[in-house]
Order: structure tokens, then C-alpha cells, then sequence
């Protein structure tokens, strides 16, 4: 009996995909995206902190940078098609790293917004020069898995780049994040200079007029619509995550980032063929999905709650602040504005998470506001028999809040102290320059002193607590002015800092609009102590007279002649 064997065909050899030109594509992207990444949280915490604005100007600023990208990136492919990807390339990495310089000489929001777009027109080039190089190398069947491998650089880039941001602002301020950002965006020129040209030989040439090529195809509208959905998503969680995540009381959006690209990472790393497995339509309905359900879930995060707690005595011995008479339940207020009380032993638990170390403030009775010395606590011990808790103390000498150090060494050299309350805030550290933590006291004092000669209110000596750590002096609409005419009013504020409460006073003289002669003074004050309630006074010479005549909340004067 003869057996007929057949050979068996050889397998089909799978064409190279990682080859040195794709490594040099992907290197200088993941520098870039690392750049790009360190801005993710700087931009934001400084359009609401040095900058002074509020939440819409973080959306439009940061906005400001897909504007331009979205515009520009159309005529970019073009550039690529005739020039090359590497050109792309090198110019959106110096336009990034120009561009990012200047952030810490915008003295607005609306500068900083202008030098966004500058950033946006950078990425433009860079992110189509990088992304159609990886599509020219990469062979036909194994598209969906170079696309996903080489975007690793980005979701690595949203990983590590924060990380090296926050701890930059955190150890030397923003001038030093915008200084990493910008030696990362020049690592990134370095690596395009090793990308060769990837254009195809057979590229056709460009379409000419009535060719019939059109720029947008009709059956990549469907799929454009999907994707940008999906990155408004994308957008909005990256822009203000970094401010929800100081919010909930974590201390930084790092961790939150860097799980979130370790996420990606991974699904892509072992998932890279999945497109190609499943196709595209699939994959994407489930991707979809997934991040509905994650950003639906952001709302449900719940921060801390800020522990408050009464004591009838207490004593700084040892470096351990220690407090007695202390009750069975302790209060809370949330960042959502809830508050309650709850066994002081479970809020402890929730408050002092292992290794994190709480900010406290203690207010002493009988101390002026505004003297409250800050520390940082750690080691509760709560004994609920004797009704003490006591802290691992250690003194903040915050350089925002001049002589805070010294009243805490008063304090600390006192030993003991009367009825007290402590204010904690978890995971939170003392930064300087924080205005929005303590109350405000905001006043407006409006001249309304006619008929008879003509006379102004100039502001002659303006006085804070030294602990008020945000301050906007006596002026009127006008900046520069600081004399309110007829009918005219001057305002002014007052920020306390950390836990603290504040006060203001204002002197001022009534005059000609010459400078003389001076019919009398008017003087007015805003206190408001942490923990009380806000009080303010006016006190004017003869001849003249103060009416307290509030509007939306704030404290208005009105300053009249007495006849």
C-alpha cells in the first residue's frame, strides 16, 4: 500500500509593521503628546488661579486650542500631501514650543486664549503630519493595528504628561510647567528630524480644477460625526477634570489621568487587532458605549467631607495638637453644600485616608479673626470615652499669608487654649496665593452728596488683615481711579486666606475736585470672622451722613450731605 503525502503550503509571512521610520514617527509623537499632556492640567488651574477667572473662561481657553486645530487641520493634510509628513511635523513642534513660552507673560485670559490658538495651529501640523506618516508606513492588513499602536503615544503622553505637570506646579510654580511642556515639545523636533519621507511612490499627483476630487467624502460623514462625538466627550472630561479632581479633594488630576490612559493603554497593547477583528462598525459601538457609561458615572464622584469640630479645651504639646471635650458627633459640610453630623469616629475614617494628611485651621474664642494658625494634621486618635481626639500637628508657614508662622508659634508657646473649633479639609495642602478659601468681604460706597459745591470721595488709606491673601483695592469702574464723583461708586475686596476670616477699611476725605478744600472723612470697614457673620460700619465727620442701602448680596453706602 503506498501513502501519497502532499506538502503542506508555507504560511503567509505577515509584512513589517515596526520598522525605524515608524519607531521614529511614534517617538517624536510621544514626546509631543507628553508636552501636550503637561498642559492638560496646568492650563486650566491657571486661567482660575493666577489668572482669576471662572469656568467659563477655562472652557473658552482651553477651547481656544481645538479652534484653530479644527480649521487648520484640512489645509495641514494638504501641506503633507506636497511637502512631506516630517515638514509637518518640525513646524507643529516649534510652533507648540513658541506658543507655550509665552503662557506665563498672558496677563489675561483673552492673551492666553490668543496663544492657544497658537498651540491648536501647531497641532494641527504636528497631529496630521505624525498621523499620516504612520498610515503611509504601515502595510494595508495591518492599518488598525499601527493606528492603534502608534496612538499609544497619546494616551501615554495624557499618563505621564500631567503627572510631570501638577508635581512641576506643585514644587515650582507654573512658570515650571510651561518650561517642562516646552523641553518636551523641543524632544519632539529632535525625533521628527530622524522621520524620513513616507510619501507612497505611486502618491497620485494633486487633483486639479474639476478633476471631480472632492475633500470630504460623503460616506465619511457618517463615521466623522461618530468620532467627533466621542472626542467632545473626550474634550470636555480633559478640561475640567484637573479642577473637579482639587473639588472632590484629591489633590491633583494625575492619578485620575494616569489610570484613565492606563486604561487605553492596556485595551490597545493587548487589543490592538480588535478593529480588524471585529470591524470597525462594532468596535466602535462598544467603545462608544463604554465611555457614555464612564462619563455619566464623573457626577456620582463624591469629594471628602470637610470635618468641623467643637472643643471645649485643648493644647499644643510635642508637636500633637490635642483637643477635649469633644463630642460623640462631629459636623461636615460637603462640596456640594450638605451638611450634617456623624459619629466623629466614622468622619475621622473618611477625612484621614491611610497616608493622606489632612489642612486644619484652629479657631481659638477670643483671637481676632484672621489669626487662626494652619497645620498639617495626621495620626488621629479619637477616644471616645475621655471625648479626645488628638493630631500628628505640624505648623504651616504659608509665604502667602505674611506672619501666619509667627501667631502659630504664639499659640504653640501658649500651650493650652479655651473653647476652639477645628476646621479639616482632607487631602488638601496649603497653597499659597489661593484666594478663593477664606470669606469675602466686599463693600461699595456710593457719593450721592449734591446739591451744593461740587465734592469727591478720594481714598486716602486703604488697610487688610495681613492674612488676607487676595485683595482688589478701592477703585471705581475705571482701574485707575480711585475718587468716586457724583453719583459715582468705588468698590473694593477682601479674600481671607485659608480658613481664615478677613477685614478691610477704607479712609477717605471729602473734597473739591482740586484738592481743596476738605469738608470731612468718611471711613468705612468690612469684617467678617470666620465662623461669624459679616458686619460692617461707616462713620462719617459732621456735616455728612452714611445709609446702609445693600444690593444683591453686597454691602452698599450711600454717603449724603446731612442737610
Amino acid at each position: 500500500m503506498t501513502r501519497t503525502m502532499s506538502a503542506r503550503p508555507p504560511a503567509a509571512t505577515r509584512p513589517t509593521l515596526v520598522t525605524p521610520a515608524f519607531v521614529a514617527v511614534t517617538l517624536a509623537a510621544l514626546a509631543y503628546f507628553v508636552a501636550d499632556g503637561v498642559l492638560i492640567p496646568a492650563v486650566p488651574r491657571y486661567v482660575q488661579g493666577p489668572l482669576g477667572a471662572g469656568d467659563v473662561a477655562v472652557g473658552l481657553v482651553v477651547g481656544a486650542f481645538s479652534l484653530s486645530a479644527f480649521f487648520l487641520r484640512p489645509w495641514a493634510g494638504g501641506l503633507g500631501d506636497r511637502w512631506g509628513r516630517r515638514p509637518l511635523m518640525l513646524a507643529g513642534a516649534a510652533v507648540f514650543v513658541v506658543s507655550v513660552a509665552g503662557y506665563g507673560l498672558a496677563p489675561s485670559p483673552e492673551a492666553l486664549a490668543g496663544l492657544r490658538l497658537l498651540t491648536g495651529a501647531g497641532e494641527a501640523f504636528f497631529f496630521v503630519g505624525a498621523l499620516t506618516a504612520v498610515a503611509d508606513l504601515a502595510p494595508a492588513e495591518r492599518r488598525g493595528e499601527a493606528m492603534s499602536l502608534a496612538s499609544l503615544s497619546l494616551y501615554v503622553g495624557i499618563g505621564v504628561g500631567p503627572l510631570l505637570g501638577e508635581l512641576a506646579i506643585d514644587r515650582f510654580g507654573f512658570a515650571a510647567a510651561w518650561l517642562v511642556a516646552a523641553a518636551a515639545g523641543l524632544v519632539a523636533v529632535a525625533l521628527a528630524l530622524a522621520v524620513p519621507d513616507t510619501r507612497p511612490d505611486d502618491d497620485p499627483a494633486p487633483a486639479v480644477p474639476g478633476a471631480g476630487h472632492t475633500l470630504v467624502h460623503r460616506a465619511g460623514l457618517l463615521p466623522g460625526l461618530v468620532l467627533l462625538a466621542g472626542i467632545l466627550g473626550m474634550a470636555g472630561f480633559l478640561t475640567f477634570v484637573p479642577l473637579y479632581a482639587l473639588e472632590v479633594g484629591l489633590g491633583g488630576s494625575r492619578g485620575v489621568l494616569l489610570l484613565f490612559a492606563a486604561v487605553v493603554v492596556g485595551i490597545r497593547s493587548v487589543g490592538a487587532r480588535i478593529p480588524d477583528r471585529l470591524g470597525p462598525a462594532r468596535a466602535t459601538r462598544a467603545a462608544l458605549a463604554l465611555s457614555a457609561a464612564g462619563l455619566a458615572s464623573v457626577p456620582g464622584a463624591s469629594a471628602a467631607p470637610t470635618l468641623v469640630l467643637s472643643a471645649k479645651s485643648g493644647e499644643l504639646h510635642e508637636g500633637r495638637l490635642i483637643l477635649r471635650g469633644v463630642g460623640a458627633r462631629a459636623s461636615y459640610l460637603t462640596g456640594a453644600g450638605s451638611s450634617g453630623t456623624v459619629t466623629a469616629k466614622r468622619l475621622h475614617r473618611r477625612v484621614f485616608l491611610p497616608g493622606r494628611p489632612a489642612t486644619a485651621t484652629l479657631h481659638v474664642a477670643g483671637h481676632r479673626g484672621g489669626d487662626e494658625p494652619t497645620f498639617r494634621l495626621s495620626r488621629p486618635r479619637y477616644k471616645a470615652a475621655r471625648q479626645t481626639v488628638s493630631y500628628r500637628a505640624k505648623p504651616i508657614n504659608d509665604k502667602g499669608l505674611p506672619g501666619a508662622g509667627a501667631r502659630t508659634a504664639a499659640i504653640a508657646q501658649a500651650r493650652a487654649f479655651a473653647d476652639s473649633t477645628l476646621t479639616v479639609i482632607p487631602h488638601k495642602t496649603l497653597a499659597a496665593g489661593n484666594w478663593d478659601e477664606g470669606n469675602e468681604c466686599r463693600a461699595y460706597i456710593n457719593n450721592q452728596m449734591g446739591p451744593g459745591p461740587y465734592k469727591e470721595l478720594n481714598v486716602t488709606h486703604y488697610s487688610a488683615w495681613d492674612t488676607d491673601s487676595w485683595k482688589i483695592t478701592p477703585q471705581t469702574d475705571n482701574p485707575q481711579t480711585t475718587w468716586a464723583e457724583l453719583n459715582d461708586t468705588l468698590y473694593w475686596e477682601d479674600v481671607g486666606g485659608f480658613l481664615r476670616g478677613c477685614s478691610t477699611t477704607v479712609n477717605m476725605t471729602v473734597q473739591a475736585p482740586t484738592g481743596s478744600p476738605v469738608y470731612g472723612t468718611v471711613s468705612v470697614n468690612v469684617t467678617w470672622p470666620w465662623g461669624g457673620d459679616p458686619a460692617s460700619t461707616c462713620t462719617v465727620s459732621a456735616g455728612f451722613r452714611c445709609d446702609r442701602a445693600d444690593e444683591g448680596g453686597n454691602i452698599m453706602w450711600r454717603v449724603w450731605n446731612a442737610e
